[in-house]
């Protein structure tokens, strides 16, 4: 009876754990490529104050490295950045009373990257979610950005501001 008890136990382990690697399996596999140059359509995104803009993102699993080019009466800006969906914080920071915190992880289809600020003298949290999506035909990426802000002293919520941003894939 005993060796039969054991011999569930293994079998019912054996299956939770085959489950879940078929599970991250099936994840990964509905993680969208996100790699490619991709411009702002303006007809479809808020207005902005550069004349163009453009994201280059070389992803690599789990590894997404995004540059940001913008420009401007003809001075160009450029922000690089990168970041892991592996789970770890890629940007975590703190100077002085100021406090940032940064992850990005996948939910579906879906990579989201939230931002924590925080102050500690005015009390003032500002969380970013950001939502990237890519169209089925992955020709489109469109990105939602949620701000939602506290004033902790009496947990106010400021309300929150939804901007989208639709780029068409150039290359």
């Amino acid at each position: 009876m005993r060796k039969a008890a054991i011999g569930l136990w293994v079998l019912i382990t054996a299956s939770a754990c085959f489950a879940q690697a078929d599970t991250e399996r099936a994840d990964q596999q509905a993680r969208p490529g996100l790699s490619g140059t991709w411009v702002l359509d303006k007809s479809k995104s808020p207005k902005i104050e550069a004349d163009e803009f453009t994201l280059v993102i070389v992803h690599r699993e789990p590894e997404i490295k995004i540059t940001e080019k913008s420009s401007k009466d003809g001075r160009e800006l450029i922000n690089e950045s990168t970041h892991y969906t592996d789970g770890r914080s890629d940007s975590d920071s703190a100077e002085g009373e100021r406090y940032q915190k940064v992850k990005i992880r996948w939910k579906g289809d879906t990579l989201i990257r939230e931002n924590i600020y925080a102050t500690s003298g005015m009390k003032l949290d500002m969380i970013t979610t950001e939502e990237w999506k890519l169209s089925k035909d992955k020709q489109t990426l469109t990105r939602t950005i949620v701000t939602r802000q506290r004033v902790s002293m009496n947990q106010t919520m400021i309300p929150r501001i939804v901007r989208k941003y639709v780029f068409k894939r150039s290359s």
